[in-house]
């Protein structure tokens, strides 16, 4: 689920607006004719270099992850079946019974957390 609030910030602040300093013209052209970018403004009144203010968008690569995140808490949830308490798009909350289905637990991408600690 990492993956999902991690990469799914791909798709926030899509608007905000930043600058390039470009030298290259090739970079330039590149820059222009890249679907990724919106171009907002240019200053050209340097000679060796061209300011540039745009904004990317990342919007697919941002719903490819959510959606994949959400395939795999669905693949997640049908293991658990009815020992699902609550569950929303990054967490599961079940009852965990002996010699039954227990999620595998880690730190990296595609393992989940165990974010209710044990009181002592």
């Amino acid at each position: 689920m990492l993956l999902n609030s991690f990469w799914g910030r791909f798709g926030m602040n899509t608007n905000k607006t930043q600058y390039k300093v470009i030298s290259n013209p090739l970079e330039w052209f590149k820059m222009v004719s890249d679907d990724q970018f919106t171009i907002h403004n240019a200053d050209f009144s340097h000679e060796n270099y061209v300011q540039v203010f745009y904004s990317t968008r990342l919007v697919v690569l941002a719903a490819f992850v959510t959606c994949h995140a959400s395939l795999k808490l669905y693949e997640e949830l049908k293991k658990i079946d009815k020992r699902v308490l609550y569950f929303d798009t990054d967490s599961i909350i079940y009852l965990r019974s002996p010699g039954q289905y227990r999620s595998i637990l880690g730190d990296y991408l595609r393992y989940f957390t165990d974010e209710i600690k044990k009181k002592g």
